[in-house]
């Protein structure tokens, strides 16, 4: 820790690098470790496996198809068909836009209309992981409202019969039922975001670009015009 003691950092552009509202300026420090969830005694990866399972929900209404194994449940048939009715009517009324994607236009359809469907699809995901504590009812209250809204009965069956892995499941399907999947089903794919396209990765004439740009999504400053080196900083 010596030379943050004692050394001298020279940035360029100082006032954008520094200003709260153009950039986030990070100091990762000491060994890297996995980002947490990523691995759990549940399984591995159900950090993106819960975002892929309520993103196939969905992509279901544009296409009929789900990657997952689950056509032989009744009960997951029936939400993915009200699912479908749902979008159809977003679309009929210019709530959400079919071309090129599904693209969720109005936050207040998406929260009383679709919302509640993909908690009730989510929540299938939850019970192949043996989420058992809570009832249906409790359990999508919590994905809806959030674990810290919860009433006495509910925090007490959490604290005491669920472990600290489905907890965490819970908190994240909160998370991207609220924020993240009206956020990012917002955007339109090659124009707010995208891969590299193989000729920026392969051209041997510019520098090298890193293996986090290559493999993953980056931010688009127009139509199939990616940034020249930015990334999305958050993890999900």
């Amino acid at each position: 820790y010596n030379i943050l003691r004692t050394g001298a950092v020279i940035i360029d552009e100082v006032d954008v690098v520094l200003h709260p509202l153009k950039s986030e300026l990070n100091w990762p420090l000491g060994k890297r470790l996995p980002l947490d969830f990523t691995r759990s005694n549940v399984g591995n990866g159900l950090r993106w496996q819960m975002p892929f399972h309520l993103l196939d929900g969905l992509f279901f209404c544009a296409s009929d198809r789900i990657t997952v194994d689950l056509h032989d449940s009744r009960h997951a048939l029936n939400v993915l068909k009200q699912l479908k009715v749902a979008v159809n009517e977003g679309i009929e009324n210019k709530f959400i836009q079919s071309t090129p994607h599904l693209v969720i236009l109005s936050r207040d359809f998406y929260n009383k209309s679709l919302k509640p469907l993909l908690a009730q699809w989510l929540l299938i995901w939850l019970r192949l992981r043996r989420m058992k504590a809570l009832s249906d009812e409790q359990a999508i209250d919590c994905l809806l409202h959030g674990v810290h809204k919860a009433p006495p009965e509910i925090n007490y069956i959490i604290k005491n019969n669920m472990s600290d892995d489905h907890v965490k499941m819970v908190n994240l399907g909160h998370q991207w039922l609220n924020a993240f999947m009206p956020f990012v089903c917002g955007k339109i794919d090659r124009v707010a975001y995208g891969l590299l396209p193989q000729s920026k990765i392969q051209n041997p004439g510019e520098r090298p670009e890193p293996r986090t740009r290559q493999m993953l999504a980056v931010p688009f400053v127009g139509k199939d015009v990616p940034s020249r080196a930015s990334e999305f900083s958050h993890p999900d």
